[in-house]
C-alpha cells in the first residue's frame, strides 16, 4: 500500500505540474496575441504609418507567424488541460 501511496503522490504532483504549464502557455499565448493584434493596428493605417511596403509586409508576416504560435500553444493548452482533467497525467 506504501508503493500506491507513493504512486498517487507522483500522480498528484505531476497533475499541479501539468495544470502550472497549461497556465504559463496561456499567460504566453495571451502576450502574443496582444503582440499580434498591436501590429495589425499598426498596419490599419496603411500609407499614413509612414512605413516602407516592405517593412509593412515584413510586419505583417511576423504578425501571421505570432498568431499560428499562438494557436498551436491553444491547442496545446487545450492538450494539458485534457489531461489533468482526467486525472491521468501519463494519458
Amino acid at each position: 500500500m506504501k508503493a500506491d501511496q507513493q504512486v498517487l503522490e507522483a500522480l498528484a504532483k505531476l497533475n499541479e505540474t501539468t495544470n502550472q504549464m497549461a497556465a504559463a502557455e496561456e499567460a504566453q499565448t495571451a502576450v502574443l496575441i496582444e503582440i499580434a493584434a498591436d501590429i495589425d493596428t499598426l498596419l490599419a493605417g496603411g500609407s499614413d504609418t509612414g512605413l516602407s511596403d516592405d517593412t509593412q509586409a515584413q510586419l505583417a508576416s511576423f504578425s501571421d507567424r505570432l498568431k499560428a504560435v499562438a494557436e498551436f500553444e491553444t491547442a496545446q493548452v487545450d492538450t494539458l488541460k485534457s489531461i489533468a482533467a482526467k486525472n491521468d497525467p501519463v494519458a
